[in-house]
C-alpha cells in the first residue's frame, strides 16, 4: 500500500516523506521565496514519472533498447483556484535503437 506524510516545518514550508522514507520540501511560492516545489509542480512531477514508469515497463516487456527518456509536462491552472490544475500536455521523448 502507498502512504505519504506531509509535515508542516514553517511559515508556507513542508516536508512530504513517501513508505520509502525518501522526502522532498514543498513550500508555496510566495512572499519567502519559496525552498522547494510547489504542491501543483509535484503533482505533474507525479503524472509524468507514472508515465515514465509505464513506458520503460512496456519497452522492456517488447525486449527494445530504450537510451533516453525525457517527458515534459506544462499544467494550465484553473482561474478559480490558482493552485488547480485545469488540463496538461505532457510531449514525450523516447531515445533509443530501432
Amino acid at each position: 500500500m502507498a502512504e505519504a506524510t506531509v509535515t508542516w516545518l514553517q511559515d508556507q514550508i513542508f516536508v512530504g516523506t513517501g513508505s520509502t522514507k525518501h522526502s522532498v520540501v514543498l513550500s508555496s511560492h510566495g512572499k519567502e521565496g519559496g525552498v522547494g516545489m510547489k504542491p501543483s509542480e509535484l503533482m505533474l512531477v507525479t503524472l509524468a514519472s507514472c508515465t515514465a514508469v509505464d513506458i520503460v515497463n512496456i519497452f522492456e516487456k517488447m525486449r527494445t533498447p530504450l537510451s533516453g527518456l525525457e517527458i515534459r509536462i506544462h499544467g494550465s491552472r484553473m482561474l478559480i483556484h490558482l493552485g488547480s490544475i485545469q488540463k496538461s500536455n505532457c510531449p514525450i521523448e523516447l531515445k533509443g535503437m530501432g
